[in-house]
């Protein structure tokens, strides 16, 4: 082998490096790039999480106060039906 022959063959040697390392960073960029944006999805899913269990808990606190309401609504109802049936009794 000659010496331009050895220097040419190194040459292509290192320009396979070369697009080799430029592919590699590309690739890194790529995954770095992936991660930000994925960083950043799981963030909003955090902040919508915390939202949404805000947001139960006013919910639950709903129900509770409907339940509440219901059932001293069926207790005042069952008193105001059992007055009536005891006068009624009394009328006959």
């Amino acid at each position: 082998m000659t010496l331009n022959n050895h220097d040419c063959v190194r040459e292509e040697q290192f320009i396979n490096i070369e697009k080799r390392l430029t592919s590699n960073e590309e690739k890194v960029q790529t995954i770095t790039n992936e991660t930000t944006r994925l960083e950043q999805t799981l963030n909003k899913l955090d902040a919508t999480q915390d939202n949404l269990t805000v947001e139960i808990a006013k919910l639950n606190s709903a129900f509770n106060t409907i339940k509440y309401l219901i059932g001293i609504s069926i207790a005042l109802f069952g008193t105001i039906f059992a007055f009536l049936i005891t006068e009624l009794i009394k009328l006959i």
